[in-house]
């Protein structure tokens, strides 16, 4: 096995399972150095767990650490470990609140406001080592400024879950702007919902990259959904747009379905929970038959119910 290249070594071991592959770490050195970046790709499916997260934690520097000065927290003070394992992981989702929930039980200094922290100097780290960070998710946390500008200044995140946070609109425009490498953007239930789509539109209209926009349980109402207008005339690569449970009303869709016809990229639109109402509904049954659908009498009524 010693004679075969490594990147052979790399494609037999990346199709262990993970029991096996803890064994493969004690064979040698070189072995090692493979596996290990095996195992930390999938590190999110066990941040649930305490000991994770402080080995996490010892690969902080000194300006994520100074986020958890105001907060007293005691760091653990183990040596440095020998692999800077958080630059092999590929995707991030809420088990890292878990796990942090659970290693600050095993504190005694904990105080309010201090798991919040700790997510920021743990996805501030993660942002700064990780070579192939794809997936980041991050749930009810107030998000720092430089947590902000890291994402601004990522190459590698494709996918970007901000869901439950409180974040500074001017500097979710400028991610959106100049971050080259997302795809997918979803934006759930954001501190002052009123003035997302307004606060965006401008920075969608400029972005060419994101194909795939989720913005349903905003509360948008009738005000967000006119501010929409705007990207689906002027932005040319969003395909998927979710809308769902914005509370946009019967102006809001109206104003949606008078500019359907004005955007030739977008396959799927989602619109349920928005109390469509009557009117609504006659107006995107009117767009979707100017474009070319007969939908038939029958089917504009079931439309019209449907999105209600």
């Amino acid at each position: 096995m010693n004679k075969l290249p490594n990147e052979c070594l790399f494609e037999v071991l990346n199709n262990l399972e993970t029991g096996p592959l803890f064994s493969c770490l004690l064979v040698n050195r070189l072995w090692c150095r493979i596996v290990i970046p095996i195992l930390w790709a999938t590190a999110d499916d066990h941040l649930h767990d305490a000991k994770l997260i402080r080995i996490c934690l010892l690969l902080l520097n000194a300006e994520e650490k100074q986020i958890l000065a105001p907060f007293e927290i005691t760091l653990p003070n183990d040596r440095t470990p020998l692999f800077e394992y958080a630059a092999y992981i590929t995707y991030i989702t809420d088990n890292l609140n878990i796990g942090v929930t659970y290693w600050l039980g095993t504190v005694n200094n904990s105080t309010a406001g201090s798991r919040d922290a700790i997510r920021c100097s743990l996805i501030a780290m993660f942002l700064r080592t990780s070579k192939d960070l794809k997936y980041l998710k991050v749930n009810g946390a107030v998000i720092q400024g430089q947590t902000m500008q890291d994402l601004c200044n990522n190459k590698t995140i494709i996918t970007l879950e901000l869901c439950n946070n409180s974040f500074n609109y001017e500097e979710l425009k400028e991610i959106i702007v100049k971050n080259s490498s997302l795809i997918s953007l979803t934006l759930h239930k954001s501190a002052n919902p009123q003035d997302l789509a307004s606060s965006i539109s401008d920075a969608l209209c400029k972005n060419t990259t994101i194909t795939t926009l989720d913005l349903s349980e905003n509360y948008l109402g009738s005000i967000g959904g006119e501010a929409m207008t705007k990207i689906l005339r002027e932005n040319s690569t969003i395909f998927s747009l979710d809308l769902g449970n914005n509370d946009i009303g019967s102006r809001g869709v109206i104003a949606i379905a008078g500019t359907l016809h004005e955007n030739h990229t977008l396959s799927s639109l989602i619109l349920n929970g928005n109390s469509v109402g009557d009117e609504g509904g006659k107006a995107l049954a009117k767009v979707l038959k100017i474009d070319g659908n007969n939908i038939g009498a029958e089917a504009e009524s079931y439309l019209q119910k449907f999105l209600v």
